[in-house]
């Protein structure tokens, strides 16, 4: 066996995960991959030039979080250590351990941005990866999730993560070194948990050395998926439309990266990428071969992806309505996902110039509602609002979030592709106002 100390030393100079000077903070839960860890950065620190920390977070689920947090406290004063420490009893409104998981981390980030220290190492293993590997696996998640944990991200590292458990132990217990034990890691409630005791296992007696086979395979698949998603990310800009991407040229693409894409496409609409499972992805694949204008696939946590005129798109499926805004000259405010802008004279930015003394003083800037309709020229009598977008082939997602400016049911202008005639600038027009609603992807079909 090679110490653990040792390995831990690869680790870092490999990942590059510490360089001279910085504060590493160890989240130290009390438990044998955390108390490890505390130990083993305190060796490595003067030789590498560094210095350590600690930060403990107690989640209060168990009646003997208290005596893990006074356990943590009594090492951390043995060891010189410094210990940030935070507690919340409050019960989570949904998930435990991705609740748990998360208020930890919001804790980590805090210490970071308040200068305590400028890395977070926590304690995960070897065993900690491939179980994530394995449970992203069986969840049907794409190349990315089956890497497993990264050694790094950001201002977090894992020092351990080419380190076994049972090494840790193993050298824990020879050096006297004393952790606590977290009863809920040997119960079966969690996934994680079953991979752990019985999956892992199982493997291991079919095949010695199982763990480790997997390991290489998922960092592997981590180094691919992101070679993929580098490709995927220089070719999304030629796959884009003003709705989403092109079908024809989106399902051009080699699998691999139509996967990605769609991943891309979730992470850019706010959908946690991993819950795009294989069969998700296969789904929207047959979407966008489809052809069928409208149709639509539901997505996890409340998402959709849509086929329409402006192409293939994930979007949210109930769309938060921006409140009327009152007509003002000058104005700047958010709007639907946008920057909405109304500026005295004709903008450099762009924008549609209008007659500012022609404009209602009743005027609001709101989305689209039922009954919308507008005048063209040229045209006698009202075109309905719906009719005119579909006819421009507005994308659907854009048709409630756009701000319009309208008097009544009367549309008066609609960013990048309507100003009514009777609100409309010309030359010689005394007091000129330029509107304009810039939002991510939105480019208007101006023919």
């Amino acid at each position: 066996m090679i110490p653990p100390e040792t390995n831990t030393a690869r680790t870092i100079e490999r990942w590059r995960m510490i360089p001279p000077g910085a504060t590493v903070a160890a989240a130290l839960s009390g438990g044998p991959d955390s108390t490890a860890l505390l130990h083993i950065l305190l060796l490595l620190a003067p030789r590498m030039e560094f210095s350590v920390r600690a930060l403990s977070y107690d989640h209060a689920l168990r009646p003997e979080s208290a005596d893990d947090a006074r356990f943590v406290e009594r090492l951390c004063e043995k060891m010189g250590v410094p210990l940030r420490m935070e507690r919340d009893p409050s019960p989570p409104a949904r998930g435990v351990q991705l609740a748990a998981r998360e208020r930890r981390y919001a804790f980590f980030a805090r210490a970071l941005e308040e200068g305590y220290a400028s890395l977070v190492a926590t304690g995960h293993t070897l065993d900690d990866s491939v179980e994530t590997s394995l449970m992203w696996m069986l969840r049907g998640a794409g190349p990315e999730a089956f890497g497993g944990v990264p050694p790094a991200r950001g201002a977090f590292i894992r020092p351990l993560i080419e380190t076994r458990k049972a090494d840790l132990i193993t050298w824990l217990a020879a050096r006297g070194i004393e952790y606590r034990l977290d009863p809920t890691n040997v119960t079966d409630k969690y996934l994680r948990n079953r991979i752990r005791l019985h999956v892992i296992p199982a493997m291991e007696r079919e095949a010695p050395g199982a763990v480790e086979s997997v390991w290489r395979l998922s960092a592997l698949s981590r180094d691919a998926a992101a070679f993929i998603a580098e490709e995927a990310r220089a070719r999304l800009e030629g796959v884009r439309v003003p709705g989403g991407v092109d079908p024809a040229r989106f399902m051009a693409q080699p699998a691999a990266i139509r996967g990605e894409l769609l991943r891309q496409m979730a992470r850019r609409a706010g959908l946690d990428a991993s819950r795009l499972t294989f069969e998700r992805v296969e789904a929207l694949e047959r979407l966008a071969a489809s052809g069928r204008l409208g149709s639509v696939v539901e997505l996890p946590g409340g998402y959709i992806a849509r086929l329409d005129h402006g192409g293939l798109a994930i979007q949210r499926a109930i769309e938060e309505r921006a409140a009327p805004v009152a007509f003002a000259c000058p104005l700047d405010v958010p709007f639907g996902e946008g920057r909405l802008r109304i500026v005295p004279g004709a903008h450099p930015a762009g924008g549609e110039l209008i007659n500012l003394e022609a404009a209602p003083a009743a005027a609001a800037l709101r989305t689209r509602a039922p009954g919308d309709w507008l005048r063209l020229p040229n045209l006698k009598g009202r075109k309905p609002l719906k009719k005119y977008l579909v006819d421009r082939k507005v994308p659907a997602r854009w048709r409630g979030l756009m701000p319009l400016l309208a008097e009544g049911d009367e549309i008066l202008w609609a960013p990048g592709l309507f100003v009514a005639e009777r609100i409309r600038a010309r030359a010689g027009t005394a007091a000129v106002a330029s509107l304009s609603w810039t939002a991510p992807d939105w480019i208007p079909n101006r023919s």
